[in-house]
């Protein structure tokens, strides 16, 4: 029974991505598309699956953005949630940090195509910052999918669309690569979770 429900998901995520991308519905089936001011962004009519957001134990009423992160292979979906403000300098410091930390990482053991090693999936901010929390796990769970390259592409993402943009917000997101589709999840906010 469980290999069916997981199937039946990934068919669940595969369809819901078919969706156009820059269009949002209106009424009577009716759609509106939209041009970002953004080059790498759009938003769109994706909403997160069930499965997502039961995971994330998220559900924010913004339609969904869909931003490229510039020259790689990997895009956002992003959710963001205006009500629940992240101070600046929290943010800032936060994925600054968890870069430098990660980049490290990457180039001492030349592990940018390396799958995340258990222990570090979810791959999260350090303990020491405060007021910002920062997590990307891998998703499906056991895809090994999710690089450390991708992981640094994804907060390279946050810093870009939501950092340089003012948009200090708590979130959640999704990870997708070009050739693999979503590869991981994931969740900026004020607090770190328990």
């Amino acid at each position: 029974m469980k290999p069916l429900l997981i199937a039946l998901s990934r068919v669940w995520i595969a369809l819901t991505w078919l969706r156009p991308v820059c269009a949002i519905p209106v009424s009577n089936g009716l759609s509106l598309t939209l041009t970002s001011t953004l080059n790498n962004a759009s938003t769109h009519d994706f909403r997160f699956s069930s499965v997502h957001v039961s995971f994330l134990n998220q559900n924010y009423s913004e339609p969904p953005i869909r931003y490229r992160v510039p020259d790689t292979h990997t895009t956002l979906v992003l959710s963001l949630d205006p009500s629940h403000e992240i101070q600046k300098a929290a943010m800032g410091r936060t994925i600054l940090q968890t870069q430098m930390r990660l980049r490290e990482f990457i180039r001492r053991y030349n592990a940018e195509n390396t799958p995340l090693r258990r222990g570090e999936d979810p791959y999260e901010s350090d303990e020491k910052t405060e007021a910002c929390f920062v997590g990307v796990a891998t998703w499906p769970m056991g895809s090994q999918l999710l690089t450390y390259g991708t992981v640094y592409n994804a907060l390279q993402g946050l810093w870009l669309y939501m950092y340089r943009k003012e948009r200090y917000m708590r979130g959640v997101f999704e990870v997708r690569d070009d050739q693999f589709g979503v590869v991981g999840i994931g969740k900026i906010q004020s607090t770190r979770p328990d």
